[in-house]
């Protein structure tokens, strides 16, 4: 899963990237639109659970709070 969101991460760089550089807009929203996919291929291929996988959540223990 680590390639994968390595992946993602240099995909939304690339279209950030093109973005600021003044690129053809059909780049930028390819890449974007490559964003978009990746994401709903793991879901297909793995479900919520490969999909949770992908973007893990930091949890705050709220019991350490004073």
């Amino acid at each position: 899963m680590n390639r994968v969101r390595v992946k993602l991460g240099g995909f939304a760089v690339a279209a950030l990237a093109s973005a600021a550089a003044g690129a053809p807009p059909v780049t930028t929203l390819s890449l974007l639109f490559a964003c978009a996919a990746i994401p709903a291929a793991v879901a297909a291929e793995g479900g919520r659970a490969q999909l949770r996988a992908l973007f893990p959540t930091v949890r705050k223990d709220h019991r350490d709070e004073h």
